[in-house]
């Protein structure tokens, strides 16, 4: 591996004049310094294009057009990378300031690793940090009947992935990550947690549709070969789990829900309890 291999950032965006500015930045600060930054806009009717050309210098390539959806502008990206890695980051996303340098640094030590993934801190509108999700380094065993703790912002792939078992796939409107987790997993590909690695995220958008996403990952488990009946299984009792754990937190402080949440911890005054 290269000292300083490049890096290609992809942000996609539409209508985000709230959070792009901050998520370009956050790209801007990093401490590694060979970076290919991208941004694919689907034609933002709001401030979020004019926002965008105030770094305009700091961007290798920004287009604005219609797209099939986010995984149609992923992929738009992808095929304009140039780097050895690819990192995606939302428009709603943060780079924490070494979190670019944290994963080359874990590929540069561990050979075996095709991507790399961390934890996800997730903040509200007033920019505090309200629980992290701790991502899960024996995702394995879970991936093939659903979406394990890989938190997808914090994921850093080398290219070679996308060469070899392709993009996303863009019928899928909220779980492409977890069928291209899945896929490239069923190739062989090895992916490694570092608590190093991190990023913040907005609370709320697209993924937060929870039942929506949970239908995809059943359909995505079963077009992949997992058994029907421990298919459905599984995503009915994750219903109820979820609908449980809703009805629960209106009476019951959801720090002490934590069966229903593995891996959220929750935060007070930037502390966890």
């Amino acid at each position: 591996m290269l000292n300083n291999p490049l890096v290609s950032i992809v942000t996609v965006c539409k209508n985000a004049e709230k959070s792009i500015e901050k998520t370009i930045q956050s790209v801007i600060n990093q401490s590694y310094n060979n970076i290919e930054f991208i941004i694919i806009d689907g034609k933002s009717t709001d401030k979020t294009i004019e926002l965008i050309n105030l770094y305009i210098e700091n961007i290798s390539y920004f287009i604005s057009e219609s797209d099939k959806g986010v995984a149609d502008a992923w992929n738009k990206g992808i095929n304009k990378s140039n780097g050895s890695f690819i990192q995606i980051l939302n428009a709603d996303d943060f780079l924490d300031e070494k979190k670019i340098e944290a994963s080359i640094n874990f590929f540069k030590n561990n050979e075996k690793a095709d991507f790399v993934f961390g934890d996800l801190f997730m903040v509200n509108n007033n920019n505090d940090i309200t629980y992290k999700i701790t991502g899960d380094s024996r995702y394995i065993s879970k991936v093939k009947y659903r979406m394990p703790r890989i938190n997808h912002p914090t994921i850093m792939a080398k290219k070679e992935l996308y060469d070899k078992f392709g993009l996303f796939d863009p019928k899928y409107t909220i779980a492409m990550d977890y069928e291209w987790l899945l896929r490239i997993t069923n190739n062989g590909a090895i992916g490694f947690y570092s608590p190093a690695i991190y990023v913040y995220m907005l609370e709320g958008g697209v993924s937060g549709n929870i039942f929506k996403a949970l239908k995809q990952e059943r359909e995505i488990s079963i077009f992949y070969g997992s058994n029907c009946v421990i298919g459905f299984t599984i995503y009915f009792i994750r219903i109820i789990k979820v609908i449980s754990r809703k009805l629960l937190e209106k009476f019951i402080d959801e720090k002490y829900l934590s069966v229903f949440r593995p891996g959220k911890i929750k935060y007070f005054s930037g502390r966890p309890y």
